[in-house]
């Protein structure tokens, strides 16, 4: 699932257990995931409920635990992956 505002750019895997966030004024290539950066936790929190808001709108039927919190992500060289995995 993906959600952008103005400046930043959400993606969620939740089948994968991966989750990217880019700042798209800074990084407007999309090369530097923050998603794991703890200055940018407000930031990963308030997409994804905007996200969770947006997947009830229009019925999407993905369980919405899947996406509720991806701040436990623990960002890696090859991406974010849930921690301990």
């Amino acid at each position: 699932r993906m959600l952008r505002d103005e400046r930043f750019k959400l993606l969620v895997y939740p089948t994968a257990g991966q989750v990217q966030l880019f700042d798209l004024v800074a990084d407007p290539f999309e090369t530097t995931n923050l998603a794991g950066d703890p200055a940018r936790r407000a930031t990963l929190q308030r997409l994804t409920a905007e996200l969770l808001r947006w997947m009830a709108l229009t019925g999407d039927d993905l369980d919405p635990a899947l996406v509720a919190t991806p701040w436990q992500y623990e960002a890696t060289p090859l991406g974010p992956f849930l921690a301990g995995e």
